[in-house]
């Protein structure tokens, strides 16, 4: 899989996160996943500082593509603070986080959050990264996802598309963290008739 992801503990009141999507499939999309993955482990001692964008900027200016295949990633890699709610995040090319409130859902993008997408690493090494800031409430949760969920395709009605994924959420957004999640996995399978074209990966922080 080139999708891979990470929720931990950096100390008592904060937690980093990330999600990162290799382009291409197989063999090498994995092995590049799994080595740009060893350097975010969590005792890297930019987690340790707070200092999210140093992550992404070093692992962008170390991005290796030794067969000079274009290969490249896209990331969301951000720290929560547990006790405020504030959260800092980079997005690196990655779709849009989206917001889901008692409410409605919504996109995270420059619109509303100021999380533009920035260039996914590997593109340029001298690229300086910057983060966006804003809170959740306890009653809101941040959804990560990679392109797979909304590029899988129906036979007759073509890819889910991301307004697709958001109605789907507005729709559900009442349910515990753990239905909400296991019925956008099940209404991709349905859309993509039970044939997986691509990974999936999701990450709801509440």
């Amino acid at each position: 899989a080139g999708d891979i992801f990470q929720c931990f503990n950096i100390d008592d009141q904060h937690i980093g996160f990330y999600l990162l999507d290799v382009s291409g499939h197989g063999t090498a999309a994995s092995m590049q996943s799994f080595t740009l993955a060893q350097n975010l482990a969590n005792n890297r001692e930019a987690w340790q500082a707070l200092d999210v964008c140093r992550l992404v900027n070093t692992l962008n200016s170390e991005f290796d593509d030794p067969q000079n295949s274009g290969r490249f990633a896209t990331m969301i890699i951000g720290i929560a603070n547990t006790v405020t709610g504030s959260v800092e995040l980079v997005n690196a090319g990655h779709p849009a986080p989206i917001v889901i409130s008692p409410q409605h859902a919504y996109f995270a993008d420059q619109t509303q959050l100021d999380t533009a997408p920035q260039l996914p690493l590997g593109i340029r090494k001298n690229y300086q990264y910057r983060s966006s800031q804003f809170f959740l409430s306890q009653q809101q949760h941040l959804l990560l996802y990679s392109d797979g969920i909304y590029e899988c395709r129906h036979p007759k009605h073509g890819f889910f598309g991301q307004e697709r994924l958001l109605k789907l959420i507005n729709s559900a957004r009442g349910l515990a963290p753990d239905s909400l999640l296991h019925h956008l996995t099940h209404s991709s399978d349905l859309w993509q008739q039970q044939q997986a074209q691509d990974d999936i990966s999701l990450m709801l922080i509440s």
